[in-house]
């Protein structure tokens, strides 16, 4: 979580605790179905949360207008 607030350190309260919960609903699911290569689970914000929000943070901005 930490390498998210680095990069976006505005977030909310709020955003913070979801972003905190969703590692625990991916640990949960990925033990159910693959959804991220298990070996990957320790980089899952650096690789797949905050690439996210790399790609999605522009598309916000220019919607903002």
């Amino acid at each position: 979580m930490e390498e998210i607030l680095k990069y976006f350190p505005l977030l909310s309260q709020v955003q913070i605790e979801r972003f905190s919960a969703l590692r625990g609903l991916y640990d949960d699911w990925n033990s159910k179905i693959n959804v991220i290569s298990r070996k990957d689970m320790d980089n899952f914000y650096v690789h797949h949360v905050l690439h996210s929000l790399a790609l999605v943070h522009p598309l916000a901005s220019m919607l903002k207008g």
